[in-house]
């Protein structure tokens, strides 16, 4: 059960709405849960900034909207992006999708490319390009 509730945040800002009304201060609440379920579950902060959000008014445990676009599949409009313009340099990439160069890059490194000579290329060769010895 504990590993459940590891996993469901809004079970756990249930709890901490329930500590909040029962008058127990933050670092209780945490002591509290993290006894139950396990160190490390969540930082003090974030329980800080529930009890604040309870003191005002607001007991809407669901996470405010945010502004902007939303950033769900980097990866797959690079990918997209190299698809259009296969020889496109880290920055024009990132430029394009309106990311930062450092965010193009990590992605890339992380799905085995890497920038060489203007263009992208797979980090590790393939069996074909490979020397045959």
């Amino acid at each position: 059960m504990a590993e459940s509730l590891k996993k469901d945040l809004h079970v756990l800002r249930e709890c901490f709405l329930y500590e909040f009304l029962q008058k127990n201060s933050a670092a209780e609440t945490q002591c509290k849960i993290c006894h139950v379920i396990g160190e490390d579950i969540f930082y003090y902060e974030t329980v800080k900034f529930w009890f604040k959000r309870f003191k005002e008014g607001s007991y809407n445990l669901e996470d405010n909207a945010r502004t902007g676009r939303p950033r769900l599949n980097v990866e797959h409009d690079i990918e997209e992006e190299l698809e259009k313009e296969p020889k496109s340099s880290v920055r024009e990439v990132a430029s394009s999708l309106r990311l930062n160069k450092d965010t193009v890059h990590r992605r890339l490194r992380q799905s085995g490319r890497v920038p060489k000579f203007g263009q992208l290329v797979p980090h590790d060769l393939t069996v074909d390009q490979k020397p045959q010895m």
